[in-house]
């Protein structure tokens, strides 16, 4: 009951805090308060649910759980696992950030009890006193009622110094808000039962001099049969309502009870096309991807491959597009795919869906270098014929070449500089500004772009943290999507950032983001869908299960259809060819 070891914790450090240390010594002593020992139960037919075994407790069943804080899900998790059981006891141990605790449960006719939760942190005589506190009755209440237990009496201890004891009230309070079904990041789950617990305590000093110090802790938890706990939210406030300590959620990952997985992974399928490209957008209209093939891949070389999201074939467009295709980018309406063909420095518009050119244009050279180069391409929403390209020149550090624009096949004189500057860009959702990010830096940094008649300057440039090798930068109502953060449009200004590998798109569904997860310990390669509000990660869904062969975390993601994401494997580098493409299906994607 870890709740109630931080309350009475927190409580002694902020009376004596409040006390400066003892040493008080007035002569205005409050009366003690009066001893309470009260288990107040609600009336009401109870509900005879354990043959459902709600609260699980067999010697080596293990929960672990995502720990979400105000900033997001945080890289350490929360696991609970029964070491020890004997007749009706058994314990529980959990390591959390901060440390690791055992605490001892009994099982009785009353239900399920936490033993002797005051021992240690509490004089020998109080906890004595509280002894054994039910915390989930079996058969349980009914749905609505209140049941309390309060304890209230004389501290046995002197923390203001004025040489009497101080008293205390312990009250809790617990309603059985529903049993129902709830969703959860590994699917939905029936007959759940919503407990809400209130743990109220209080320290009355014996003198007059100082007030009573009140920590109180609301938590909501869901259990599931056969599973045990599957969600937690806790706040803990003081008198006045202030958060004492961060408000953090439990959320179960993964268990293993009786000897069994509760989740077998099975989050989703993965069709592994062996597809070298350069470059992958995803048709809506058509519900196809688009690859530009390079020139080393015999016999479709220099073509756009066309990938069926549910089959995983490939086919391929009839004739070759250019020499070496790479950065592809697609007009808001699906209409024209533009390609950026490496080996002329040209940029060229074809019309979906048979490819057929409508114009072509040189992106000019740079002082140092031949050709400018396409790194990234942004069509603007408003005008399907006008796109600003990030360039770069080939073989030179640093490679940037600045970012140009061409309308209707006629490149404009105005550019940004060579040599410095965004690597990927971005329009918004009106076409009237542009956004770009620098991604071979440290740190790195977020450019505001004035889109003009004849070409484009820069507006604004702010630094973020690192996003190095992230290359993607997405508008999204939040703000700008930039590897694991989320930027302000308005002022470039940080406003989050998501727990994750620094790769992250704003996601097919609504106020959603799709990540790159950090690698698992035990080999489970998974994404993190995002709440894009909150930036909290709502399901994990795993697209491999077991470590080794080769490459297995995405250089890139690509959202597609519904319910899928196409992850781009290869070496990491910037600009190296993508070796394999995954299509990886999930309910949690949807």
């Amino acid at each position: 009951m870890k709740r109630v070891r931080r309350g009475v914790a927190l409580l002694a450090a902020m009376v004596l805090s409040a006390c400066g240390g003892g040493g008080g010594g007035g002569s205005d002593t409050r009366e003690p308060l009066p001893t309470v020992s009260q288990n107040i139960n609600p009336a009401g037919a109870r509900l005879d649910h354990r043959a459902r075994n709600y609260f699980p407790a067999a010697s080596g069943d293990t929960w672990t759980y995502d720990l979400q804080q105000s900033h997001g899900t945080t890289e350490a998790a929360v696991t609970r696992t029964v070491t020890g059981v004997s007749g009706s006891s058994f314990t529980v141990t959990e390591a959390a950030p901060g440390g690791t605790e055992v605490v001892t449960y009994r099982r009785s006719e009353e239900g399920h009890l936490v033993v002797n939760p005051f021992q240690v942190i509490a004089p020998d005589s109080v906890s004595r006193f509280i002894g054994d506190l039910l915390e989930y009755p079996e058969p349980f209440y009914p749905i609505g009622a209140t049941r309390r237990i309060i304890r209230q009496g004389v501290w046995a201890e002197d923390l203001d110094g004025d040489g009497a004891p101080e008293s205390f009230r312990l009250e809790w309070s617990q309603i059985l808000v529903a049993i129902g079904p709830i969703t959860t990041p590994r699917g939905p789950l029936a007959d759940v039962a919503h407990f809400r617990n209130v743990l109220a305590l209080t320290l009355q000093p014996s003198s007059r001099d100082y007030e009573s110090v009140t920590i109180t802790s609301n938590e909501d938890a869901w259990w599931a049969p056969g599973i045990g706990l599957v969600r937690l939210e806790r706040t803990v406030e003081d008198a006045d309502g202030v958060a004492v300590t961060l408000p953090e959620t439990l959320v179960l990952r993964s268990a293993t009870v009786g000897g069994q997985a509760v989740w077998p992974r099975t989050d989703g399928t993965v069709q592994s096309l062996a597809l070298m490209h350069n470059d992958l957008v995803y048709d809506r209209t058509r519900n196809r991807y688009y690859a530009s093939i390079p020139d080393s891949v015999a016999g479709n070389g220099n073509r756009i491959a066309i990938i069926n999201p549910s089959t995983g074939a490939v086919s391929y467009s009839s004739r070759a597009i250019g020499t070496s295709p790479g950065a592809l980018a697609l007009d808001a309406a699906d209409d024209a795919l533009y390609v950026g063909l490496d080996g002329t420095g040209e940029i060229v518009k074809l019309r979906l869906p048979n490819f057929e050119e409508e114009w072509r244009a040189h992106l000019g050279t740079g002082p140092l270098a031949g050709h400018l180069l396409a790194e990234d391409m942004a069509v603007s929403p408003a005008d399907s014929d006008a796109v600003i390209v990030a360039t770069y020149r080939a073989g030179l550090t640093p490679r940037q070449g600045g970012v140009v624009l061409v309308r209707a096949g006629v490149l404009q004189p105005t550019k940004t500089p060579e040599s410095d500057g965004p690597t990927v860009v971005v329009f918004d959702a009106a076409g009237t500004k542009a956004y770009g990010l620098k991604t071979y830096s440290h740190p790195g940094e977020v450019y505001r772009l004035n889109v003009l008649p004849d070409g484009v300057t820069y507006d604004a440039v702010e630094t973020t943290p690192d996003v190095y090798y992230t290359h993607n930068i997405d508008w999204s109502a939040q703000g700008l999507v930039v590897g694991n953060l989320v930027v302000g449009a308005s002022d470039l200004a940080l406003r989050g950032q998501v727990n994750v590998l620094g790769r992250c798109r704003a996601h097919a569904v609504p106020n959603r983001l799709v990540c790159a997860q950090n690698p698992a310990d035990d080999g489970t390669r998974s994404l993190a869908v995002v709440d894009a509000n909150t930036l909290a990660i709502v399901a994990t869904p795993a697209y491999k299960l077991t470590a080794g062969g080769g490459n297995d975390v995405p250089s890139q993601l690509v959202p597609g259809p519904q319910g899928q994401v196409a992850l781009q494997m290869s070496d990491g580098m910037p600009n190296s060819i993508f070796q394999e493409l995954w299509l990886f299906t999930s309910p949690a994607l949807q």
